[in-house]
């Protein structure tokens, strides 16, 4: 029987939780001495980024992605991370602030698959293909 990133990452996950640093150090070395002997380390990348999606969605941990034309500063970065607390219902956001020239000012958040575009390039778009439609 086949087993995917997935179920690793879940199994992990069952087998990590609730458990104190030092018994999840001889956890993780245990899990990867079996995937190295079961030769799935090619999987570990997977693993990690499904198990981290895992844990993120259990505890209730939101990862986002922001993107600017400029620095955003630390009031806006709180007001952001309220405003993603209270649409998702998240308890702890984790914020990762890039920085985008061509986006020509405004915000564009990325969570997965989920993206909020405030940009004003979007706008600009969406103002130019108004004109067209009624020109």
């Amino acid at each position: 029987m086949r087993i995917s990133a997935k179920q690793y990452s879940k199994a992990l996950y069952d087998l990590t939780k609730g458990k104190d640093e030092k018994e999840l150090d001889s956890i993780v070395f245990n899990f990867a001495s079996e995937l190295r002997r079961r030769r799935k380390l090619n999987l570990s990348d997977d693993i990690m980024k499904i198990f981290s999606e895992i844990y993120n969605k259990e505890n209730r941990i939101m990862e986002a992605e922001i993107v600017s034309a400029r620095e955003i500063g630390n009031e806006q970065m709180i007001g952001i991370k309220n405003f993603l607390k209270n649409k998702y219902g998240a308890d702890k956001v984790i914020l990762d602030p890039k920085m985008d020239k061509n986006i020509k000012g405004g915000i564009i958040i990325r969570m997965g698959e989920d993206i909020i575009d405030g940009s004003i390039l979007k706008k600009m778009k969406k103002l130019n293909n108004l004109l067209k439609n009624n020109v």
